[in-house]
């Protein structure tokens, strides 16, 4: 599983690796980030559903904007 996905909040680089801490707690990996975007590309070995994905993001302080799915 491979998403592109848009957060609103990020500021910083810490907010980025708080999000990729949260992120590898359920098995995700944070890829690739444009944080003055708000844009994260991650990737697990498993599907990993989209309101999980929300969750984590929204437990974090961050606001979930959209996602899509990269590839297959």
């Amino acid at each position: 599983m491979k998403k592109r996905m848009w957060v609103e909040g990020m500021t910083c680089p810490n907010c980025l690796k708080h999000l990729a801490r949260a992120f590898e707690e359920i098995g995700v990996a944070v890829v690739a980030a444009d944080i003055a975007a708000g844009l994260l590309t991650v990737e697990a070995k498993a599907e990993v559903p989209l309101d999980v994905l929300k969750a984590v993001v929204e437990e974090g302080g961050y606001d979930f904007v959209r996602a899509e799915a990269i590839g297959d």
